[in-house]
């Protein structure tokens, strides 16, 4: 560690003791937040959303769907805490997938995408099917 890094964390140190709150508790859970995020990565989650969705696949569109996501998805945004993407983030990963492939070649339906700023908040309102509603 650098003494700028040494001094820069007693600064941070004097700051919070100065708000009454103990650093080292707050360094602990500052760290334990970062452990979670780190084992709530897209790729963990996709993975392990592929393994309960696999059951009502095939095998061959679950392997399609799983290189697709180990090419493309994991590529991009794998390392990342679910957290922390945004709809733009996944909006990206779609794009630069489509310009090697079509989705429906893999096994994914067509999907219409709103690359509107204002659905930041609602994911799930961001991405619309463009075969209609599913019974």
């Amino acid at each position: 560690m650098s003494l700028a890094e040494a001094r820069k964390r007693r600064d941070d140190a004097r700051v919070l003791l100065a708000d009454d709150i103990d650093p080292a508790p707050a360094r602990h859970q500052e760290r334990d937040a970062c452990l979670i995020a780190a084992s709530n990565t897209f790729e963990l989650v996709a993975r392990l959303w592929l393994q309960k969705e696999g059951r009502r696949r095939s095998p061959s569109t679950q392997d399609k769907v799983l290189g697709w996501l180990e090419h493309d998805g994991f590529q991009y945004i794998g390392k990342r805490a679910v957290s922390e993407l945004k709809p733009r983030d996944v909006l990206l990963m779609v794009q630069k997938a489509r310009t090697r492939r079509p989705l429906s070649a893999i096994g994914l339906p067509a999907t219409r995408v709103s690359t509107s700023t204002s659905r930041q908040r609602r994911p799930r309102g961001s991405i619309k099917s463009s075969a209609g509603s599913r019974p």
